[in-house]
């Protein structure tokens, strides 16, 4: 979105408020006036009627009551503008008007990127779309109630349109890269898009990982389930067990010895729900809901992860163990049965089996899955490790990789690459390449001034780190690079959820710590990063240069600017963002010449590596700058990029 004329930006979608020219925060104080602002920019021409309002915000009162209702809400709007209102705001006896040519609206801009029709376009505006229109306001009257309810259904419908048609389009074209951004845009505003499903579904199994496709055929199933109550439609269902068919045809996948089970470090269990038996209505959700109570009793056990599959056949491709489950119901009794087994050899390790009463007391039944899931760890644990083969190779590939990467250069980022593809090809099921092909992806841009990153690339560095989540979720460093993904995207919410999964996961491992240490300072817990930040230095041999930037940028964002200077001058010297963040500390420490001197040396050592398409300019480092920097509140975000520009008068 352009910048607008008056310099205000209303935003509608994720976190809706009114952002000043200066990136402060302008919201009215009043809720109906923050409301009625919402309704007039999204009206034509960015105007209403006076008794249109009166009617939509203060239906249930007195016509005078009414009135002197909307002039207080229009003061507060004349008074968020301030010096702006004459380009911004005009009211008469008649109606209001917003100028929206001069005020910039989140959700003119995606109808203006889904009226352009091009994929590059509705991947920007599906971006944009980060929760449901005006999600955290409270209607003030049913109208307003009414109204907003029918807009959020047109904008979403407009939204899944324009992306069925980019997708339909995009499948014509081939362009397959393309198609699974917007297939993937398509399942986050709607899980249970049939579609979506489908075209990810078909392009997994066109690559030839038809476990992958079963896999996202379980997903699209239990998302109908969920939110439709509703089952794949019969095209989809053909298409799925036409792949099943491929695969149990396929030379080296029938059972016995031409099975191999894919090598893995924590080893997985492959857990199939057997189609229950029973009259429908009543199977259906007691299957489901226990099948969720066994992963969630099997998840607290860390000696191995559990994989939901489709179908028993996919086993061998997720790990070497298969835990089958069934429900059978005759009327009068449950019996549900549990068996543990080795993927490749069907040897039983484990089973058991129990019974309830038709209605299901979940008291009951939860301490048989859990002394099962039990029995399950203490198989596991004690089982002896095959050797790695293939595996120990990729283990060395990526071992060399990630070294290179933590020097954090590009020309290390170059060699790392062709290391963490072969890692990833020798053992499929060694989550560490992945999330370190993700790391490298999200952190080119801060090597490369002037460089840009679309949606699609942040798309797939979240593909890759989900995918490494996915093979190990015991590993807290997946969900560290999915919490900066989704720090890259401006999506605090999941990035916090993701920071504080992989803490509670690894909370002394010094690569975990080091990473809440900037990600929390970004998202406001300042204690807890600097915390996170001073431990990951205390207990790391040979802390990388990396280590003392995070935990400057921690320190900075707590005031400390002595502390962050001193371990700034430790940091990479390859990262320009730092030399900004340097300034910024000089300047707030009153060393106003020694500022000056960073930032300009900011600016020109962005001008000597510049790698944008356009010409160097000042505007174009800022603009970058505020792309890589990962404060993902845009008013302290606007601050830090004022403050570099006014050190050096840019």
């Amino acid at each position: 979105m352009d910048p607008p004329a008056s310099g205000f930006t209303l935003k509608l979608f994720g976190d809706p408020r009114l952002i000043g020219p200066d990136g402060q925060d302008c919201t009215p104080r009043l809720r109906k006036a923050f409301c009625l602002l919402a309704y007039i920019a999204l009206q034509p021409n960015g105007q209403a009627r006076r008794e249109r309002l009166l009617g939509l915000l203060w239906g249930d009162r007195g016509q005078l009551q009414a009135q002197t209702s909307l002039r207080h809400a229009l003061l507060e709007l004349r008074q968020a503008f301030g010096a702006h209102l004459g380009e911004t705001l005009a009211s008469d006896r008649l109606g209001v008007r917003l100028n929206t040519r001069t005020v910039a609206v989140d959700a003119l801009g995606i109808d203006a990127l889904l009226a352009t029709g091009t994929a590059e376009a509705v991947l920007q505006a599906s971006a944009a779309w980060t929760g449901e229109l005006l999600s955290d306001v409270v209607a003030p009257d049913p109208a307003f109630d009414e109204w907003l309810a029918a807009e959020r259904e047109s904008r979403q419908t407009a939204i899944l349109r324009g992306l069925e048609r980019a997708i339909a389009d995009a499948e014509k074209a081939g362009r397959e890269a393309v198609l699974e951004a917007l297939a993937e845009a398509l399942l986050r505003i709607d899980p249970a898009h049939e579609s979506g499903h489908r075209v990810l579904i078909e392009l997994q199994a066109r690559r030839g990982n038809v476990a992958a496709a079963l896999r996202q055929f379980e997903q699209c199933r239990k998302a109908l389930a969920r939110l439709l109550d509703a089952e794949p439609s019969a095209p989809l269902r053909s298409y799925v067990e036409a792949l099943r068919r491929r695969e149990k045809e396929e030379p080296g996948k029938a059972a016995g010895a031409g099975r191999r089970t894919v090598p893995h470090r924590t080893p997985v269990v492959a857990v199939f729900a057997q189609p229950p038996i029973g009259p429908p209505e009543l199977v259906r959700d007691l299957s489901r809901l226990l099948e969720d109570e066994f992963v969630i009793a099997l998840s607290r056990y860390r000696t191995f992860s559990t994989q939901l599959i489709a179908s028993p056949e996919q086993a061998c491709e997720v790990g070497q163990y298969l835990l089958r489950t069934g429900l059978r119901h005759d009327g009068r009794i449950c019996r549900y049965g549990m068996r543990l087994g080795d993927a490749a050899t069907n040897l039983q390790h484990l089973a058991e089996a129990f019974t309830f009463p038709p209605i299901l007391d979940l008291a009951s039944v939860l301490p048989h899955l859990s002394s099962f899931a039990h029995r399950v760890d203490h198989v596991i644990r004690t089982a002896p490790r095959p050797q790695l083969g293939e595996a120990a190779e990729a283990y060395d590939l990526w071992l060399a990789g990630d070294r290179m990467a933590e020097t954090f250069s590009r020309e290390a980022f170059d060699a790392a690459v062709p290391l963490l593809d072969r890692a990833a090809a020798a053992d499929p099921g060694f989550a560490r390449p992945l999330s370190g092909l993700a790391s490298i992806e999200l952190s080119r841009q801060q090597l490369v001034p002037g460089m840009t990153c679309g949606a699609e690339t942040f798309a797939h560095a979240t593909r890759l780190a989900r995918a490494a989540i996915a093979i190990d979720p015991w590993d807290s460093y997946g969900h560290m690079i999915a919490a900066w993904a989704y720090l890259r995207q401006r999506m605090p919410g999941q990035a916090r959820r993701h920071f504080e999964q992989g803490l509670a996961l690894n909370p002394e491992d010094p690569m975990t710590l080091i990473a809440c240490a900037e990600g929390l300072a970004h998202l406001g817990s300042i204690d807890e990063a600097i915390r996170c930040g001073e431990r990951a230095l205390e207990i790391h041999p040979a802390p990388p240069a990396y280590f003392y930037w995070y935990l400057a940028v921690a320190y900075m964002h707590a005031g400390a600017h002595d502390r962050a200077l001193a371990l700034g001058q430790l940091g990479p010297e390859t990262v320009p963002e730092l030399v900004a963040w340097r300034a910024v500390a000089l300047a707030s420490s009153g060393r106003s010449a020694e500022a000056k001197a960073a930032g300009e040396e900011f600016f020109q050592r962005l001008g000597r590596n510049w790698g944008g398409q356009a010409p160097f300019t000042r505007d174009r480092a800022l603009h970058w700058l505020g792309e890589v920097v990962l404060i993902p509140d845009e008013v302290k975000r606007r601050q830090f990029l004022d403050a570099v520009s006014q050190i050096t008068g840019s």
